[in-house]
């Protein structure tokens, strides 16, 4: 990137700036370039970084010094606030899909585990009501009724285990979801720190 990209595309992100702070900024820039000289444009534009990151500082400074002269108003930190945020356009939308993916996947575990809970504790009810209707049909055969009790011991058994295995499966997938959270912000903090 030259010189004259770089300055293109910070007046971009600063042209909503008002004019005289856009001036002077403009023109901060413009000296710092100047006093580097051409040969140095390279090294000046890698200290600066990215335009959008330059455009970002400048509006933070512009805000601490509004701030401490006490010349901000409403308006300005309305202006100032919405300019850092037009100086993102992309890292906006783009976390906020990334939260709603976050969410939808925690919301698709756990919607799982909850059809997997009814699914057994279902078979639990099934299991009782079979040992309710074999005791009901004792009087008619006892053939039938024993069918009625090994059916409906089979359906609380399973629906027992089938609890028992959702209620590990959900500890582990909780557990897993507290680690990759913890993994995510520990990863931002040491990149923040670097």
């Amino acid at each position: 990137m030259t010189r004259n990209e770089y300055l293109t595309h910070l007046q971009r992100y600063l042209k909503h700036l008002p004019a005289e702070d856009y001036q002077d900024a403009m023109e901060h820039f413009n000296e710092y370039f100047d006093e580097a000289g051409a040969e140095n444009e390279a090294q000046v534009i890698a200290d600066l970084g990215s335009p959008k990151q330059a455009a970002r500082e400048i509006l933070d400074q512009l805000y601490e010094k509004k701030t401490k002269a006490g010349t901000t108003t409403t308006q300005h930190t309305i202006l100032i606030v919405a300019l850092s945020i037009l100086a993102a356009p992309v890292a906006f939308p783009l976390a906020l899909t990334l939260l709603a993916l976050f969410l939808t996947a925690i919301l698709l575990v756990f919607s799982f585990l909850l059809v997997l809970a009814s699914v057994w504790i279902s078979a639990l009810a099934v299991g009782l009501a079979l040992l309710l209707a074999a005791f009901q049909s004792f009087s008619i055969g006892w053939t039938s009724s024993l069918l009625f009790v090994g059916l409906g011991l089979v359906a609380i058994a399973l629906g027992a285990l089938g609890t028992q295995a959702t209620i590990i499966l959900g500890r582990k997938a909780i557990l897993a979801l507290v680690r990759l959270i913890q993994e995510k912000i520990i990863r931002r903090n040491r990149h923040e720190i670097i």
